[in-house]
């Protein structure tokens, strides 16, 4: 059915129901929903010199149900520093080189007209962490940790989105962080952002700056007791500061979105699951899930979409690793290798785990496959790729369905991101200006 049709259908129906009054917008929703398609998106970031790694997007063709290359984005002779989507802010970003004078930014509602914004900053300055904010008097703002190499001191530095200029943020800002989670098992873990507890139950982030090294109020609400108690004492990840932040009890990490934030706890004492704390921001109340895995390495499987949580459980020893993917791996190049050891570290089972903060319902969909991830999770539909593979599962009264496939393309095994938007024309790899 044509779209003119299906709109006049609509339209029709509208006549039939008059005291649907946004009846018309639906029209307009349901055509814009028929237009739209699934876009992949490829790539390797890493903080290694000698990985260089294309970053291009991809759509399905369903006639072949193959891949076909939209556009690519990073060429194979330059090095990726990160790759990010936020799903609820409608944005992909890529950095590039490590150290990143670059940004292109696709827009997910215009994915095929990428935009470029070039940072400037002092050579002076390592960057070490990027993270997007959406803050409300500057709009979306990337912010840069740094180090000095000088006098390795760290500071903040925040570039608008809009104008690709520095901007003033004071450390409240960091509260409107937006942290995406993993990218992949094993692929870009700079991700999440370290905070801490106090004695009281907040949540609070460091923050570097001329005035010295302070912890920042996040403006949460404060954990249970009972909960704060178990996270104080749960010091796995070290902190390496001076002054005032070496009252850190050892970090946890955040990871977040409009609808929730996440930050890790400890292991239960069967050391067969995680508990991790769920700030519903709908709600402004937390609340615990558990997540399946054995090791503490659990939560850099995990990337929320929305009100959904999605991860890899993780084990504590490899077991019958597939000897087909580790040959493969190692014989790729440079990037499979350095993630291949990354996947020993991680040992992901053959399975995918998720929870929807809003029903508080988990589901487990199993694979069969080692090599597999959660893509996205759109209007209750989970799209996830199993190898060279990529299929969909609704979610529906409680159960995942049997999945549908949707594609067949080696490319698809260099694929960790995915987004929906309309139909569109590439109007070129380096970007508009």
């Amino acid at each position: 059915m044509s779209n003119t049709r299906r709109l006049s259908r609509i339209r029709a129906a509208c006549v039939l129901l008059p005291g649907i009054l946004c009846c018309f917008q639906a029209a307009q929703l349901a055509l814009a929903q028929s237009n739209s398609e699934l876009f992949l998106v490829s790539g390797y970031p890493s903080d290694e010199t000698d990985i260089k790694v294309p970053t291009r997007i991809y759509r399905v063709l369903p006639e072949t149900k193959t891949l076909g290359e939209v556009l690519e984005l990073v060429p194979g002779s330059e090095q990726t520093a990160f790759i990010r989507t936020y799903q609820d802010l409608r944005r992909l970003i890529v950095a590039t080189p490590l150290l990143p004078k670059r940004l292109l930014v696709v827009d997910m509602d215009r994915p095929c007209r990428p935009r470029a914004i070039n940072l400037e900053y002092s050579e002076a300055f390592f960057p070490q962490f990027a993270y997007l904010l959406d803050t409300p008097d500057e709009g979306l703002c990337l912010d840069l940790t740094t180090v000095s190499l000088q006098t390795r001191l760290r500071a903040h530095l925040d570039f608008s989105l809009l104008t690709g200029k520095t901007v003033e943020l004071d450390a409240k800002a960091l509260a409107s962080a937006r942290i995406p989670g993993a990218a992949g098992v094993g692929v870009d873990n700079r991700y999440a952002m370290l905070v801490d507890i106090d004695s009281l139950g907040f949540v609070k982030i460091p923050w570097w700056d001329e005035a010295g090294d302070r912890l920042i109020d996040l403006g949460w609400p404060a954990l249970p007791h009972a909960a704060r108690a178990l996270m104080r004492n749960d010091a796995r990840w070290p902190i390496l500061a001076k002054g005032p932040l070496q009252s850190m009890t050892g970090g946890m990490w955040w990871i977040g979105t409009s609808s929730l934030d996440l930050i890790s706890a400890r292991p239960e004492s069967n050391d067969k699951e995680f508990t991790f704390r769920v700030l519903d921001k709908s709600t402004g109340t937390w609340r615990d899930i558990k997540f399946p895995g054995q090791r503490r390495g659990a939560l850099t499987q995990l990337k929320p979409f929305g009100h959904w949580l999605a991860g890899v459980p993780v084990g504590e020893r490899i077991e019958n690793f597939p000897r087909e993917l580790v040959d493969r791996l190692r014989t790729e190049g440079r990037a499979a290798d350095n993630r291949y050891a990354k996947l020993l570290t991680f040992n992901p089972r053959s399975e995918l785990f998720l929870y929807d903060v809003e029903t508080e319902k988990s589901y487990t969909i199993e694979t069969g496959n080692v090599e597999t991830e959660v893509l996205l999770i759109e209007n209750n539909q989970v799209y996830y790729r199993v190898k060279d593979r990529l299929y969909r599962s609704t979610i529906r009264e409680g159960r995942v369905e049997p999945p549908e496939f949707l594609a067949r393309d080696p490319a698809l095994t260099g694929v960790y991101w995915a987004f929906v938007g309309p139909a569109c024309q590439a109007a070129g790899a380096q970007g508009e200006k």
